[in-house]
């Protein structure tokens, strides 16, 4: 009796256990990965119901289309996320440590955190950028983030301590959660399950098809997100961890298309390079301005307006009359109403206009490694051997995305920033310390009058307009101030008090009527509405009294094209690697802007413009005249076009990455 009993039990413990064991260790494990897909889906509701007018508009097919798509990039995101607890999964079956166990919940705890804290901060950065963090995501995570951070809780304490406090309550929820979950499927004391290893090549097959997005698929990209002509519906389908994982996991993106003789050939086209000025074989672009090595010795000042959008002044067709002052100064100058950025920062809008060399996909140039390495024929640089001084005057800190570092590079002689203004100007209640914009205007009109001895370049970067929006005590407000809407339109109004200011004390200067002044945004804003047209359209203003001829043009223009547009302005003679054009000498149809937002890489001209997610598929063709909100692709309208514009918008692309990977923009001095 009892032998038979002992019988029966040593066969249910020791034979059928193992079986059921072995499948619930591998369905433990795929219940993880569909529960980490399921979680970053669902967070995908935070962006919907924000950005649902916009969403509507495009239909509910296309959102649906959307989810569906984006089930690809979120089971990529989960598999990159999961990668790490695959083998702590395995080691749990092949080696009984509780140790193990215990860095599986933790490690499952941190994924469960990280998911919310991603997706949250992306939320909110989609809100100013209009795109998913790319790079951003890992470049911030020092002492660099801290003035983003602080600035969107000082904004809206409660709801980030509560959505930070969801985000603990979720990360204490993975761990304990994995920790039952290893318990339920791998007994605590047992014999090493060696067999078990055995399903790690289909549990591993599995997520390196997802990771690969299907298939059919091989090596999937940010860029296969762009499925529409609607920028809202191509945000929903990007996971925003997949993005930021992805680019932080991938090496420096590069980008090549056609040989580089027709990229030369296409780009000294574009630029109007004529045959007398011959190619170097290694610096194909370096030429000469017309003029005299001294030039006329005018002074050039440039407002660097932080997060100027067109879509807010008045003069180009903002609704919210807020910017007076500036609307009047362009009546009096060149206003270009066609004018764009070539990113979504500020080191990238200040590299282009001081360089002359467009940005980057994916990862801007200014945070690639090279970029400080390399040899740039900068503004300052070329005025500097005309004998000119050059000064940054800025009423915060500097180090922010390395452009201190840059401005060094680049040749300016003297940076002013918060360090430079007394204690009594600092800013109150704000995130990020410093001189309010009127301050900084004061502080810039009383060096630009001391230079008494040769002509100077100033560069004036004004701040208030960045978030929190910051307006000092006192100073009439044109809204309640009670929403970021309405912050914003407060601090541009402020902003543009302060260019009144800074005039108004000019004038009385002997420098100002012997001075170029440009007034242009780093970037635009796409808070609220926006679209493929809009979401680089900036305002770009000359202005020079007695000297520039007042006049609005509708030419396309881009923060590329103003260094050139200065040395004609200045007729100095000098070599430059311009990849812009000078402004002055285009007809009104004529002109290009090339911008960045990720992996999405624009390119227009006065009638078409062009969005290519840099993948294999062509890219998507609009026409401004019939569709000036690039609501509907027009390639098989105009095929043509479209083939000649993208090959000029991928062998500018081209050229640029090339010669920036191998220091190629300009040669060393003597060469």
């Amino acid at each position: 009796m009892d032998t038979s009993v002992d019988a029966t039990t040593s066969v249910t413990e020791d034979v059928p256990r193992r079986a059921p064991g072995q499948r619930r260790f591998v369905l433990g494990f795929l219940g993880l990965f569909v529960a980490v897909v399921v979680a970053l889906s669902i967070l995908k509701t935070i962006f919907v119901v924000a950005h649902w007018p916009e969403l509507k508009e495009a239909g509910a097919s296309e959102v649906v289309r959307a989810l569906l798509l984006g089930l690809r990039f979120s089971g990529s995101a989960a598999a990159m996320l999961l990668s790490p607890a695959i083998f702590l999964w395995y080691a749990m079956a092949v080696v009984p440590r509780r140790s193990l166990r215990r860095i599986f919940a933790v490690y499952i705890g941190f994924v469960a955190f990280l998911i919310p804290v991603t997706v949250i901060s992306d939320f909110l950065y989609f809100q100013e950028s209009g795109k998913h963090f790319t790079y951003e995501a890992t470049a911030y995570l020092g002492a660099d983030a801290w003035p983003m951070i602080s600035g969107a809780f000082s904004m809206h304490p409660w709801a980030l301590f509560g959505a930070l406090a969801g985000c603990l309550l979720a990360g204490l929820a993975g761990t304990i959660t994995a920790n039952r979950l290893a318990r339920a499927c791998i007994p605590a004391e047992h014999r090493p399950q060696r067999k078990w290893l055995l399903t790690l090549p289909v549990i591993g097959g599995l997520g390196l098809v997802c990771l690969r997005g299907g298939v059919g698929q091989f090596n999937m990209s940010i860029g296969d997100a762009v499925i529409s002509s609607d920028p809202y519906i191509n945000a929903l389908c990007l996971d925003p961890v997949y993005a930021a994982l992805r680019t932080a996991l991938s090496p420096e993106p590069t980008f090549q298309f056609h040989t580089e003789a027709d990229n030369v050939r296409t780009v000294r086209e574009l630029l109007d390079i004529p045959a007398s000025q011959a190619a170097s074989e290694r610096y194909p672009l370096v030429r000469e301005s017309a003029g005299t090595p001294q030039g006329n010795r005018m002074n050039v000042v440039i407002f660097l307006l932080e997060s100027w959008s067109g879509k807010d002044i008045g003069c180009l067709g903002g609704v919210a009359k807020v910017t007076p002052f500036f609307d009047e100064l362009a009546s009096q100058g060149l206003l270009f109403r066609n004018a764009f950025a070539t990113g979504i920062r500020t080191a990238e809008g200040a590299f282009s206009i001081l360089c002359s060399f467009p940005n980057q996909p994916v990862k801007p140039i200014m945070n690639r490694y090279s970029v400080l390495q390399n040899r740039w024929r900068s503004l300052p640089q070329v005025l500097e051997e005309a004998g000119y001084e050059n000064l940054f005057i800025h009423g915060r800190d500097l180090d922010f995305d390395h452009l201190r570092n840059f401005l060094f590079t680049a040749r300016f002689h003297r940076i002013i920033d918060r360090r430079d203004f007394p204690v009594a100007a600092a800013l109150e209640n704000d995130s990020w310390p410093g001189a309010h914009d009127e301050e900084v205007v004061r502080r810039a009109d009383e060096e630009f009058a001391k230079i008494q001895d040769r002509p100077f370049f100033g560069m004036i970067y004004t701040m208030n307009t960045h978030p929190p929006f910051a307006v000092p005590e006192g100073f009439p407000l044109v809204r309640k101030h009670d929403s970021d809407s309405n912050r914003f339109l407060n601090s541009l109004n402020y902003t543009d008090h302060t260019l009144r200011l800074f005039f108004d004390l000019a004038k009385k200067r002997d420098y100002y009527h012997n001075t170029v002044f440009v007034l242009v945004a780093d970037h635009a804003r796409t808070r609220g509405f926006f679209t493929f047209a809009t979401q680089h359209h900036i305002p770009l203003l000359f202005f020079s009294p007695g000297r520039i001829e007042p006049r609005s043009t509708w030419l396309v223009a881009s923060q590329l094209d103003i260094m050139p547009t200065i040395l004609s302005l200045l007729r100095l003679k000098t070599r430059h690697a311009c990849w812009g054009r000078d402004l002055t000498a285009l007809d009104e149809g004529e002109g290009f802007a090339p911008s960045f937002a990720g992996n999405e890489y624009r390119w227009r001209n006065r009638k078409f413009l062009i969005n290519d997610g840099l993948t294999d598929s062509r890219p998507m063709l609009f026409d401004l005249a019939g569709d000036p909100d690039c609501r509907r692709d027009a390639w098989d309208r105009f095929p043509q076009i479209g083939e000649e514009m993208t090959r000029a918008a991928r062998a500018y692309l081209s050229l640029s990455d090339t010669l920036l990977n191998e220091n190629r923009a300009y040669p060393p001095e003597g060469e």
